[in-house]
């Protein structure tokens, strides 16, 4: 009798961030995000005050995402955009959000 072992390694999905704690955005944005977690690395979602948002994806460099992530949500806001997100990290300020 012979036995045969098979391992199947499987890639895990990103962790997942509790999107109900994303502040000031809509139904969409979150669709959105949701979108990013699983989007390719070198990606970015910036956020603003009063629901503006906008999210990069394959940028050159994690730092250019974040900047072209920030440039887009400015051009839909005159409120500042912060970064909620860069890669798999969030990044947001919670303590700086009440002053924006």
């Amino acid at each position: 009798m012979a036995i045969a072992l098979v391992f199947v390694a499987a890639m895990p999905a990103p962790a997942q961030a509790d999107t109900s704690k994303i502040p000031h955005v809509g139904s969409k944005a979150i669709e959105h995000f949701q979108q990013y977690q699983y989007s390719s690395e070198n990606k970015a979602f910036a956020i603003a005050p009063g629901g503006a948002w906008s999210w990069v994806t394959e940028a050159i460099s994690e730092e250019e995402a974040g900047k072209e992530a920030l440039q887009a949500c400015q051009e839909n806001t005159q409120q500042k955009c912060v970064l909620y997100a860069l890669n798999d990290r969030i990044v947001f300020d919670a303590d700086r959000w009440p002053g924006l």
